[in-house]
């Protein structure tokens, strides 16, 4: 059995908290959505930062650039776990709701996630 890593880090009574394999592939994702290009140390493509995207009216045009880039992000950082079957991304008031529609490679589920992010 493969043991993973929960993220953010995590340590429990001297030993690092591990994470089932469905727990494990949802972490990953929601970690390239809400980090922002630039924030990890050595890795500087790493995210694509949705938080930033709240603050832009999201028309059309611009939902389609986002799916985009957040689903390029997700097969790119996450591609060796997950397969990103589809994204969505919809702007309702203060809020960017994104869908991601993906197969766990761990346990070859489909599985349906919806994030997000809020003005502060």
């Amino acid at each position: 059995m493969t043991l993973h890593i929960s993220a953010p880090f995590t340590i429990r009574r001297n030993t690092v908290e591990n994470v089932g394999p469905e727990l494990y592939v949802e972490q990953m994702i929601e970690q390239v959505l809400l980090i922002q290009q630039g924030e990890r140390v050595n890795r500087p493509t790493f995210g694509c930062g949705v938080a930033y995207l709240v603050f832009d009216p999201l028309t059309s045009p611009k939902a389609g650039v986002t799916e985009h880039l957040v689903q390029s992000q997700l097969q790119r950082f996450v591609g060796d776990v997950a397969d990103i079957l589809s994204v969505k991304a919809v702007a309702q008031d203060a809020e960017l709701h994104i869908t991601v529609v993906y197969t766990n490679k761990l346990t070859g589920k489909q599985i349906e996630s919806s994030y997000k992010t809020k003005v502060g």
